[in-house]
């Protein structure tokens, strides 16, 4: 696999394929953490919410890496289940 996902091109349109193996075009492969533009497209939210979420709590887990916020999709998908509402 020597995709790499190129998180300032990550958008709504290629999000589920950042990292697609040649040898099956239908099997998707997430990377382990997304960087703050692509956890907002992940979640369906902006940057701009994340980084609310980040001052005032209440949003994901975030690895701060100098100036790079890194946020692992467990802790996305974990946030995202959280937030489920029953009927």
């Amino acid at each position: 696999m020597d995709t790499v996902a190129n998180d300032t091109a990550c958008n709504a349109q290629n999000v589920t394929h950042l990292l697609t193996p040649k040898s099956d075009p239908d099997l998707v492969v997430m990377p382990a953490a997304l960087r703050e533009s692509a956890a907002a497209t992940y979640t369906a939210t902006t940057v701009f919410y994340l980084r609310k979420c980040r001052q005032v709590g209440g949003g994901p887990r975030y690895i701060k890496r100098g100036r790079m916020v890194l946020y692992m999709v467990s802790d996305l998908d974990a946030w995202l289940a959280g937030e489920e509402v029953s009927a």
